[in-house]
């Protein structure tokens, strides 16, 4: 993550390669770190992904939730939506609040206001408690639509 905010990206890759020279195990650990430090580097946090599946290291939802705020923050908010869908689809995970916090983040970043009741309403059927990130998302969607009424009834509703 220290690669990602000293804009040094290119860095996690060598530690990533450093590390195999070594022989220190590739975990999903590792490969988290690494793909947070690709911040607005949203394709070569996508070939970390590959290169986990390359090298057999399993992804979790740390993963997918990593790869998807990557994408949020290079505006690749359909993308991040992409491997939400992906990871709820695999025997990855079905999702938890961070996931669903970006995932809704994403579709407000994207103008997707019905998406982001829809995700509300799936994270609060698998009984997620949405959070502080979560309600913030929504109700900028909803605000950006015009539709405040919405975001307070949602609020209220979640509280």
């Amino acid at each position: 993550a220290a690669c990602g905010k000293a804009e040094a990206w290119q860095s996690c890759w060598l530690l990533l390669e450093d590390m195999q020279v070594r022989h220190f195990p590739l975990s999903p650990v590792a490969f988290g770190a690494a793909i947070n430090g690709q911040e607005g580097h949203w394709q070569h946090a996508l070939a970390l992904l590959e290169t986990m599946g390359a090298k057999k290291v399993r992804s979790n939802v740390i993963i997918y939730s990593s790869l998807c705020r990557v994408c949020v923050s290079a505006f690749e908010w359909s993308r991040a939506l992409y491997l939400f869908e992906e990871m709820r689809c695999s025997a990855v995970d079905d999702g938890n609040v961070v996931a669903f916090s970006t995932a809704i983040a994403a579709c407000e970043k994207g103008g997707k206001w019905e998406m982001v009741v829809e995700l509300l309403e799936q994270m609060t059927t698998q009984q997620l408690q949405p959070n502080s990130v979560t309600l913030s998302s929504v109700i900028a969607a909803m605000n950006r639509e015009g539709n405040w009424e919405l975001a307070l009834l949602l609020q209220h509703d979640l509280r």
